[in-house]
């Protein structure tokens, strides 16, 4: 298992994931990102305009970028 950080970043913010989630593998990875960019067309009723220029960056426990995911193609 390992610990990974799913952190929202624009050209000027930052946030930080700071508690993390427990995975086994790159694939679980991929899904719970999934699963949280699913939690922001969710809850946003115009989700690419509020996310434009956005990204869900996933680091490992080093900080490392595993993947990163655009968020303001949401509402495409």
């Amino acid at each position: 298992m390992a610990r990974i950080y799913f952190h929202l970043v624009s050209k000027h913010e930052t946030i930080l994931d700071t508690v993390g989630l427990e995975i086994t593998d790159l694939d679980e990875a991929h899904a719970e990102a999934r699963k949280a960019i699913e939690e922001f067309e969710n809850e946003s009723p115009s989700p690419g305009a509020e996310w434009d220029g956005w990204r869900l960056d996933v680091s490992n426990h080093s900080g490392a970028v595993m993947f990163s995911i655009p968020l303001g193609h949401l509402s495409c």
